[in-house]
């Protein structure tokens, strides 16, 4: 829920973020986020068409970044830009967007999500 309302927050629906704040739930980043917003110091991006969307393709970069996390364990010897090459031959996407993807999901961004409690789903 933590990871799912700073999300949403960012991408300007800031309802989920808000409910948590009132309930005492919220962790650590969320209030950081909510005071950052508050400052002035970020801006949430403009809502899309489509919140759903937004949901759809941060579930889909999710899912790049877990691949390339999962060549990189199965073949240690291979360089970054061969495995980028074989992701974006797979996604049929541009290499760059593969890069701009990593760069949302890092592998440290990729630990901490695994770490959060089970049955816990990434949107999508």
């Amino acid at each position: 829920m933590s990871l799912n309302s700073i999300w949403l927050a960012q991408e300007g629906e800031i309802g989920l973020l808000a409910v948590r704040l009132r309930q005492g739930t919220a962790s650590q980043e969320e209030m950081t986020l909510a005071a950052d917003l508050i400052e002035g110091k970020i801006k949430p991006r403009r809502p899309t068409k489509s919140k759903s969307w937004a949901n759809y393709r941060r579930a889909a970069h999710y899912q790049i970044a877990e691949y390339v996390k999962l060549l990189k364990e199965i073949n240690p010897k291979w360089q970054r830009k061969r495995i980028i090459g074989e992701i974006a031959k797979e996604y049929r996407l541009s290499k760059s967007k593969i890069y701009d993807v990593l760069k949302d999901f890092d592998d440290k961004t990729l630990t901490q999500i695994s770490q959060l409690p089970r049955g816990f789903i990434p949107p999508k």
